[in-house]
C-alpha cells in the first residue's frame, strides 16, 4: 500500500487530536513525524509514533505543557524542556526556529 505524505500527516494529526492534543500542536507534530518519515528517518517518524502515543497516553508527555526559558545567552536559550522532558520539545524548537527565521522551518 502506498500512502502519500498528506495521507500520513492527516492520520498522525487525527490520532493526536483524538488524544486531546491542541490543533496547532497536533498539526506541528504530525508534520514533523511525516517529514522525518518522508526523509527516511523512520526511527523518528512512523516507527517512533506508536511509542510517542504510548507516552502521551501514560502521561509521560504533557502536550498542554509550555516550556519556560531558564537562561538566555544571545542565540542560545535553555528551557525547562530538558529538566522535565514532558513538553513537546522538538515541536516547540521547530516553532521557535520558524518564528525566528521568518517562516523558514529549521528542524534538527
Amino acid at each position: 500500500m502506498i500512502v502519500t505524505f498528506q495521507q500520513l500527516k492527516n492520520e498522525f494529526e487525527r490520532i493526536l487530536l483524538a488524544r486531546g492534543v491542541s490543533k496547532q500542536k497536533a498539526e506541528a507534530c504530525a508534520t514533523m513525524f511525516a517529514q522525518t518519515t518522508e526523509s527516511g528517518v523512520y526511527s523518528h517518524g512512523i516507527n517512533r509514533f506508536p511509542r510517542f502515543i504510548q507516552q502521551l497516553e501514560a502521561g509521560d508527555i504533557k502536550p498542554e505543557a509550555e516550556p519556560k526559558k531558564i537562561l538566555s545567552l544571545g542565540a542560545i536559550e535553555l528551557s525547562n524542556i530538558v529538566e522535565k522532558c514532558t513538553t513537546l520539545g522538538t515541536i516547540f524548537k521547530a516553532i521557535r526556529f520558524t518564528t525566528c527565521f521568518n517562516n523558514i522551518a529549521v528542524v534538527y
